[in-house]
């Protein structure tokens, strides 16, 4: 059986009755949720369609967490449709072979440098073979994105170079208290 000891209650707003959930670490049980659909990914995500515009569940969870366990073999994967985008990215800032540190800096380095932020994104052009990505554009030609682009590319360039890497939205410390 899956460890419930903790509690918390959760009261959020939904724009139009859909939304992610916010839950914290180890989430085995949702009650009182009222929606029509519950989905999950594998990351442990969870959105709900067709809820009301104000929720208020409670989810019952344990001390495990998937975010702060040790590395995977899955934390080293790369969606195929993004692989050759970010291994050109990775031969060009050259990645390969490199000592972790090096690495940071190198990814960093070419961002700072070479990309600029923006919220507003060009449209992506139609791909029949399904490489030519929103994020393949974002490191190959626009040069320019929000948070999510940076994080997904850091992300996936650290995992190119060798180095396991998980991206978290959401993501709190708990912190004890003395």
């Amino acid at each position: 059986t899956r460890d419930t000891s903790s509690v918390a209650t959760v009261s959020m707003f939904l724009q139009q009755g859909t939304g992610v959930l916010p839950l914290p670490n180890g989430p085995a049980l949702l009650e009182g949720l009222l929606a029509v659909d519950v989905q999950t990914n594998r990351y442990g995500s969870v959105r709900v369609h067709e809820a009301p515009p104000f929720v208020r569940y409670t989810v019952k969870y344990g001390s495990s967490s998937t975010l702060d366990a040790p590395p995977t073999a899955a934390d080293l994967e790369i969606p195929a449709s993004e692989a050759p985008a970010v291994a050109k990215t990775a031969a060009d800032i050259g990645l390969a072979l490199q000592h972790p540190e090096v690495v940071l800096q190198r990814i960093q380095n070419f961002f700072q440098e070479k990309f600029t932020y923006s919220r507003y994104l060009k449209g992506t052009d139609y791909d029949p073979t399904g490489h030519n990505t929103a994020l393949s554009q974002f490191l190959l030609r626009d040069r320019a994105g929000h948070c999510e682009y940076f994080a997904t590319a850091a992300t996936l360039l650290l995992r190119q170079a060798g180095i396991p890497a998980r991206y978290a939205i959401g993501f709190a410390v708990p912190v004890e208290e003395n």
